[in-house]
């Protein structure tokens, strides 16, 4: 009976070279369980309540600094007033408004932080 005989590692280094690089992405899934979902009519502040839920508990792919920057963020464009000229004057309260309208309030909020 032959013998076969072993290959060194420059053969397997040529059929990895000739070979298509593939990417993979980690996707962690997480879920609050019995908890409904959100949608575009609910609240700015119920929205806010969940995302610091989430960063209270630490998740994996958030470094703890970013939580901690998060939770002190957060509370302060839920309380954020914003005024409004149409069609009345007034000043609306962040964590009234809908989703849907989380655009223009995140604008506003993220202006008048930067004029301070």
């Amino acid at each position: 009976m032959a013998k076969k005989k072993l290959i060194g590692g420059g053969v397997l280094h040529d059929q990895l070279q000739s070979l298509t690089p593939v990417h993979f992405d980690k996707v962690v899934v997480y879920s609050l369980c019995g908890e409904p979902s959100l949608t575009v009519r609910d609240t700015c502040g119920n929205l806010v309540d969940k995302l610091m839920s989430i960063c209270a508990a630490g998740p994996e792919f958030l470094c703890a600094e970013t939580c901690r920057r998060y939770l002190h963020l957060l509370p302060n464009f839920k309380n954020f007033f914003f005024p409004i000229r149409y069609p009345t004057s007034r000043e609306i309260l962040v964590a009234n408004e809908p989703i849907a309208a989380i655009r223009r309030a995140m604008g506003e909020w993220v202006f008048f932080v930067l004029q301070r």
